[in-house]
């Protein structure tokens, strides 16, 4: 999963199939950022300094626990297969549990014509409603053939430029904050109300999804 910047010096491709079992755009979105976190001048990146984390839940964590609900329910409850708090995730799909979608299925708009069953939305028009309750980014998978889905590089290296832009603005904003601009002032454990908080207002979401199934992670930047 790492080296993307290098891939894109080599020009934008046209479609970007993962084929890797995880979320993969959410370990290439912290690769490209870590990336231009390097220390000046040199290519290392050190780990301790990614801009952005995934945004893990405890389950002591009430405040943070009911902004992951709120998130939650402004999908269809008829599309959420799995919530997951602890680990900051949400997976949507048109399937049920012990449902297989065959390879050969197109993935039509409106219906599932493998299980009869009627789509009032797609899935990525589902998660585009997220974005009034926090910033977001959907990088939507398109059906190459039967069973492979592929992401448009220019959707992709769009995503990843105004993710790095939104990320540079909350840095500053902390930096202004802090009253010590150039100094990182960013913590790595929260265990108060207020850091919760905090981090509340820091977080956004990325969620790759077709018109079928998706799967959405909440980061937040440090």
């Amino acid at each position: 999963m790492y080296g993307i910047p290098s891939l894109f010096s080599y020009g934008i491709p046209e479609y970007i199939i993962p084929a890797v079992p995880c979320h993969a755009v959410a370990y290439m979105l912290a690769d490209f950022l870590k990336f231009f976190n390097r220390e000046p001048g040199t290519n290392k990146v050190q780990e301790e300094k990614s801009p952005v984390k995934e945004l893990f839940i405890r389950p002591e964590d009430s405040l943070l626990r009911s902004f992951f609900e709120d998130i939650a329910a402004a999908i269809s409850e008829d599309v959420i297969t799995g919530r997951y708090p602890e680990q900051g995730m949400l997976f949507f799909s048109y399937a049920r549990e012990g449902e297989t979608c065959p390879d050969s299925c197109p993935g039509p708009r409106g219906h599932c014509p493998t299980f009869g069953r009627k789509k009032p939305e797609t899935i990525t028009e589902y998660t585009a409603k997220l974005a009034g309750k926090l910033p977001g980014w959907i990088f939507e998978s398109h059906q190459m053939k039967p069973g492979i889905g592929g992401l448009k590089g220019e959707e992709l290296k769009q995503n990843l430029l105004e993710i790095r832009a939104f990320v540079k603005r909350i840095k500053r904003i902390q930096e202004i904050s802090n009253g010590n601009k150039g100094k990182d002032k960013s913590k790595t454990e929260y265990d108060s109300g207020n850091e919760a908080k905090e981090i509340k207002e820091r977080a956004f979401f990325i969620a790759t999804t077709c018109t079928c199934h998706g799967v959405l992670n909440l980061f937040y930047v440090t």
